[in-house]
């Protein structure tokens, strides 16, 4: 459970990633992130100084709470893998380490993201209505592979889905 760093507190389940659907875990971790302000300290990492002691006060105290939002931020990421993942970012000693390496492993780089980005939008192309199919099913079935085709990367217009659904629907 993450709980919010406002006045009020309110108790919220952890996503929870089993390996598979690491592009819908991802955006729910970085919500979480932002919710808790620590969307800065997962991406950009902590920037530990070299020399620690040539740091003014001021810059000590700031070094203090990034150090504590990184512990925050690395811990929501290790209570939310099932246990047969978490081995994998067991030896990250940051949160930018965990998040980097669960990235790579299951949503990959350029190439893999490229490569995984062909499915979901060769399926968009030829997502036609079946003739059984009612327009809601089918509209239901169209928002499936946008929303696919959206977390690998690919920007889908609303006027390219309007177009795609009105020229794919049956004369029924």
């Amino acid at each position: 459970m993450a709980t919010t760093n406002s006045s009020q507190s309110i108790s919220m389940p952890l996503p929870i990633f089993y390996g598979s659907d690491y592009d819908l875990w991802g955006k729910k971790m970085m919500t979480l992130f932002k919710s808790q302000n620590l969307t800065d300290i997962v991406e950009k990492g902590l920037n530990k100084p070299t020399n620690i002691s040539i740091l003014e006060e001021a810059q000590q105290k700031e070094l203090e709470v990034r150090k504590q939002k990184d512990a925050s931020a690395l811990y929501l990421i290790q209570q939310s893998l099932a246990i047969t993942i978490f081995p994998r970012i067991s030896e990250a000693s940051t949160a930018k380490q965990a998040w980097d390496t669960l990235q790579k492993e299951f949503l990959g780089d350029y190439k893999v993201r490229t490569i995984r980005l062909q499915i979901p939008r060769r399926e968009l192309e030829n997502i036609k209505m079946k003739y059984s199919e009612t327009v809601k099913d089918y509209h239901g079935r169209v928002k499936v592979v946008v929303n696919q085709t959206r977390s690998v990367g690919e920007n889908v217009t609303d006027q390219r889905i309007v177009e795609k659904f009105l020229v794919s629907l049956t004369r029924k």
